[in-house]
């Protein structure tokens, strides 16, 4: 506690003694916090990689200047909100690993969002720059999200990027041409639409998910160079699905699945 009021004690002296003076501080500490202000320097400001890597941070309030977040740049920290201002091009590899944020926005100035950048930690909602075109591995694994839009843009869905979430529901931008393997592992999903652009489901990109429902469009394929491993791909009953593929000759449409004659059925 002590310590705590010296530190406190030390900053007011400081600010007193910069203001006294017309000095710019650099930074404003507190016991669990760091704000830089926006008005340092003239040009761009780059956090660097593990700059502010295990402090223990539950706050951090970016300069309007931030162009760049480093690679683990806030890795291990109790961080349970952030704004990423508008202007920030490339967020780094695990940049937010293992924090507690709950919702972000990434703005659509980003156009490079590392993998693992966000994993490990509660989002219950995200928004998506439409200027990404890749979700990296791993990037959101491991949150509570119930529901995702993967905005225009985005072409490519990295492996286990929204493994072990809540999701009940996947919005697909007609942008998107490949998802990788585990992509959405171990989510809620009962119902998923495949736009027609995707030219590739990797294996198990949907396995242990309740899928009952699957909307598959004209140009949908998925992994199919080991039966096993393709019978996984769509959830708790693709064993069946990809048995009842075949026989509608793997047809673009509308497959209903009936659990008690373990079939799947074209609707149209």
């Amino acid at each position: 506690m002590r310590k705590t009021h010296y530190l406190y004690i030390t900053v007011l002296f400081l600010l007193i003694c910069c203001e006294s003076y017309n000095f710019q501080p650099i930074a404003f500490v507190g016991r669990h916090g760091i704000r830089i202000p926006a008005e340092i320097g003239d040009g761009n400001t780059i956090i660097g990689d593990g700059e502010y890597k295990n402090r223990r941070l539950r706050e951090f309030i970016f300069p309007i200047t931030t162009t760049h977040i480093g690679n683990e740049a806030f890795k291990n920290n109790n961080l349970e909100t952030v704004s990423i201002p508008e202007g920030v091009i490339t967020i780094g590899f695990s940049a937010f690993e293992s924090n507690k944020l709950k919702h972000i926005t990434i703005p659509n100035s980003v156009t490079t969002l590392g993998g693992f950048c966000f994993y490990r930690n509660r989002l219950e909602s995200v928004i998506i720059s439409n200027n990404i075109d890749v979700i990296g591995e791993s990037t959101f694994e491991q949150n509570k999200l119930a529901e995702v839009t993967i905005p225009d843009g985005v072409k490519i869905i990295g492996s286990h990027a929204f493994q072990f979430n809540k999701l009940k529901s996947v919005h697909f931008s007609s942008s998107i041409t490949y998802i990788d393997y585990y992509a959405f592992f171990s989510n809620e999903l009962d119902k998923i639409i495949l736009p027609d652009n995707i030219r590739i489901i990797s294996a198990n990109a949907f396995k242990r998910n309740p899928i009952i429902e699957i909307h598959i469009g004209e140009n949908v394929r998925f992994y199919e160079k080991d039966r096993n491993v393709a019978a996984d791909t769509f959830g708790n009953y693709s064993d069946s699905f990809y048995r009842d593929y075949i026989k509608y000759n793997k047809e673009a449409g509308v497959y209903m699945y009936d659990k008690e004659l373990d079939i799947w059925e074209k609707i149209y």
